[in-house]
């Protein structure tokens, strides 16, 4: 690989996806697919074996959380930029992936040619968010999030702001006084209540409804954190 090559890793749950879109960025002048993973810890494998510029990072791959995913990436190859690939890529979405770590969000309904420009500008160092805002639910009746919101305990809305704080399940734990076993049960309830599948949602999540009550208030403003530098 050339001096002046972006290596890429493109780590997504959808095989096909991920050859076409593999494919398509290969054949891209002064960018090189290193590998593929369809797996959370492969795609670890990978990032360490490779080093790469820039991992593309599917946000509901298979095999772990992807904040946790995200950052054994980072512990792996500390150069490495990340960039979540989401299907509903909101500003609340792209808050808390900056919170997670990432350095960057792209939809995967995006353009071949904005995805192409969201990797060099998060080789050049600076925030990529390819974010489009969700319309509030018409009329004054309470959304269908509100009321799931409504079916959390005390603890769990407790939980949910620490997630949007991007805190670990350990500092949590610590934090709240109470085991690390306990904490992910009551991750594993709110997602459930909330129809979500990873702590990246969750944060997400918290960050469009304001939960938390004093814990989110003093976490950065979601759309201050969608700065491009």
């Amino acid at each position: 690989m050339e001096a002046h090559t972006v290596g890429l890793v493109l780590a997504d749950q959808q095989r096909a996806f991920a050859e076409g879109l593999g494919i398509i960025l290969d054949a891209t002048d002064g960018l090189a697919v290193l590998g593929l993973a369809h797996a959370a810890s492969r795609t670890v494998q990978l990032a360490a074996a490779h080093q790469p510029a820039v991992l593309l990072l599917d946000a509901h791959l298979p095999g772990g959380d992807p904040v946790d995913t995200l950052a054994a990436v980072k512990a792996a190859s500390p150069t490495t930029k990340v960039l979540v690939l989401s299907a509903g890529a909101r500003p609340s979405m792209a808050a808390a992936a900056i919170v997670a770590g990432a350095d960057g969000l792209a939809a995967k309904h995006g353009s071949s040619r904005q995805l192409v420009a969201a990797i060099r500008a998060v080789v050049t160092g600076e925030r990529a968010m390819a974010v489009g805002a969700k319309p509030p639910p018409a009329g004054g009746r309470p959304s269908v999030e509100v009321l799931r919101l409504g079916s959390l305990s005390c603890r769990e809305r407790e939980v949910l702001g620490l997630l949007a704080r991007g805190w670990s399940t350990r500092r949590i734990a610590d934090g709240l006084q109470v085991a690390e076993c306990t904490v992910r049960s009551h991750v594993y309830n709110l997602l459930g209540k909330l129809d979500l599948h990873s702590r990246l949602e969750a944060a997400a999540f918290a960050l469009e409804h304001g939960t938390g009550g004093p814990t989110l208030t003093r976490t950065a403003d979601p759309l201050a954190l969608l700065h491009l530098r």
